[in-house]
C-alpha cells in the first residue's frame, strides 16, 4: 500500500503544511499512518481534522478516537460538529458533505495549509463510476474522482485512490493499528451500499473478478480525455464569445453550429457553467433541446432551461442569459 501512496505523492510533488481529513474509519486511519510515515521524506507538515456529523450515538466516540490518534502521532488536532440544521429542499447527505467541506476548507485557510487529503480508495472510485453510469452520465461522470483537484486555492488530494479496500485493511492489521467501524456502511438503505454489497460482488462473481480495477482504469483514461476536451472547449469559448456579463453571454452562431457534436456539447455546458457557476439539473435532454432549436426553431425562439438559464436564437448569435426572478 505504501508504495502506491509514495507514487501519488511523488507525482504531485506534495510538500509543506496540509490537512488530513480523518473520520476514524480504516481508510482515513491508513492515510494518517502512511502520511505520517512519509512526512519527513516528503517534507510534509500534516494536521489532523475531524468533522463530527452528530448523526450516530457513536459520533462523539469517533471524535475522541481520532483525537487520541492525532496525539499518539504527535500531530495537531482540530474538530468541529454539525449544528443539526437541515435546510429544506436539500438532501441530508448533501448538507452534511457541504458542512464538512466548509469546515475543512475554512481550517485550511486559517492555518495557511496548501493541501487537503481525503481518503477515498480504489473501491470507492469503482463504485462511483458504476453509480454514475446507472444514474446516467457523460464524460464528467465517468471520470469520477481525481487524485488531485484545485478548489478555493487548496490542493485536494486522494493519496489512497489507487489502493483497494482489502489492501488498506491488510496494511492496518499488519501494523496493528485499530480503526472505527461505521455501521451505516452496511445498511442497504443507501444506494451506494447496495452497489458495494450486492451489485459489485455479483459482477465480480459472474462477469469479471477484476471489475473494480477496470472501472478505476476507465475513470483514469476518461480524466485525460476530459481534460483535453475541456481545454479545447475553453479556447473555443474564448474565441466565440461576442459579449459577456454577469447575466448574459452572447456567442457566435456560425461557430457553435460548425462544431463537432462533442465540442458543441462542451461549449453549451461551459457557457451555462460560466453563468450559473455549476451544472446542477442540466443533463443530456437539455442539450438535445438546444440542438433541436439550432436545427429547426425560427430566429427569435427562446429555450428555457433549469437554474434560471435561457437561450435565445438570433440571426447570427446565441444569447445565453439568466431569467429575471
Amino acid at each position: 500500500m505504501l508504495e502506491k501512496v509514495i507514487e501519488v505523492l511523488s507525482e504531485l510533488g506534495l510538500k509543506g503544511r496540509g490537512i488530513l481529513a480523518v473520520s476514524g474509519g480504516p481508510d482515513s486511519v491508513a492515510m494518517l499512518d502512511a502520511i505520517s510515515c512519509l512526512a519527513e521524506e516528503f517534507s510534509l507538515d500534516p494536521i489532523v481534522a475531524h468533522y463530527n456529523h452528530k448523526q450516530r450515538p457513536e459520533s462523539d466516540e469517533d471524535e475522541a478516537f481520532v483525537r487520541d490518534l492525532a496525539e499518539r502521532y504527535g500531530l495537531e488536532f482540530y474538530s468541529a460538529s454539525f449544528d443539526g440544521t437541515f435546510p429544506s429542499g436539500l438532501g441530508k447527505e448533501a448538507v452534511l458533505r457541504k458542512a464538512r467541506y466548509e469546515f475543512l476548507f475554512g481550517l485550511a485557510k486559517s492555518l495557511n495549509a496548501g493541501w487537503l487529503a481525503v481518503a477515498h480508495n480504489l473501491d470507492d472510485q469503482a463504485e462511483t463510476v458504476l453509480l454514475n453510469i446507472i444514474r446516467g452520465c457523460g464524460l464528467q461522470g465517468l471520470r469520477a474522482m481525481r487524485v488531485l483537484r484545485e478548489e478555493r486555492g487548496v490542493r485536494v488530494i486522494r493519496p489512497l485512490l489507487r489502493v483497494t479496500r482489502r489492501e488498506i485493511e491488510e496494511y492496518l492489521k499488519g501494523r496493528g493499528i485499530p480503526w472505527r467501524e461505521d455501521p451505516t456502511n452496511r445498511s442497504l438503505d443507501f444506494t451506494r451500499n447496495k452497489v458495494r454489497h450486492i451489485l459489485m460482488p455479483l459482477i465480480e462473481k459472474e462477469f469479471n473478478p477484476k471489475v473494480k480495477q477496470r472501472l478505476a482504469d476507465l475513470a483514469e483514461v476518461v480524466q485525460e480525455d476530459f481534460a483535453f476536451i475541456s481545454e479545447v472547449v475553453r479556447r473555443i469559448c474564448s474565441g466565440g464569445i461576442v459579449f459577456s456579463s454577469d447575466t448574459e453571454i452572447v456567442f457566435s452562431r456560425t461557430l457553435v453550429e460548425s462544431l463537432h457534436e462533442a465540442l458543441r456539447r462542451g461549449v453549451f455546458r461551459e457557457l451555462i457553467r460560466r453563468l450559473r457557476g455549476d451544472l446542477r439539473q442540466i443533463d443530456f435532454r437539455h442539450y438535445k433541446e438546444f440542438v433541436k432549436m439550432m436545427r429547426s426553431w425560427p430566429d427569435g425562439s427562446v429555450l428555457d432551461l433549469p437554474l434560471g438559464v435561457s437561450v435565445e436564437k438570433k440571426a447570427r448569435l446565441y444569447r445565453f442569459f439568466l431569467r429575471e426572478g
